[in-house]
This record gives structure tokens, C-alpha cells and sequence, in this order.
């Protein structure tokens, strides 16, 4: 029952540190999500180049030890 960012600040309440990425139709929850301290937020319809900016951000800010993601749909 819970939305995408009530997911995340749940995430976060737990002390997880999860590298966070929002995919959505709606830019109204943009600035919620860097609350989170998400590693982007992408609004559909977005590029390719959109798309591999924000993976690569996130990325970036995984642990040298874990290479693996997880999907979660809303």
C-alpha cells in the first residue's frame, strides 16, 4: 500500500542505503526524492542519454563490493 517514496523513506527509517533511482510519469515528487537522497529521477518520456546519465550516477554510488540491482515497481 505503500508509493514509491513512502517505499524509500521507509528504506531509509530502517537505516538501508540502497542507491535509489525514481522512474515516473509525474514531477511533482522531484525534490521528495533527493530527500531520500535518491541518485536521480527520471520523468517518462526520457532518452536514452537521460536514462544512461542517471544509471551511471547511481553506479557510481554503489559499494566496490556489490554489483547487482533491484527492481521495485509501484
Amino acid at each position: 500500500g505503500l508509493n514509491g517514496l513512502e517505499t524509500a523513506e521507509e528504506l531509509r527509517r530502517q537505516g538501508r542505503e540502497e542507491v535509489l533511482v525514481f522512474i515516473t510519469s509525474c514531477r511533482d515528487y522531484a525534490i521528495d526524492g533527493y530527500l531520500v537522497s535518491a541518485a536521480g529521477y527520471l520523468v517518462k518520456p526520457f532518452t536514452y542519454e537521460d536514462f544512461f546519465n542517471v544509471m551511471s550516477t547511481a553506479c557510481s554510488r554503489l559499494p566496490n563490493n556489490k554489483n547487482e540491482m533491484i527492481f521495485i515497481t509501484l
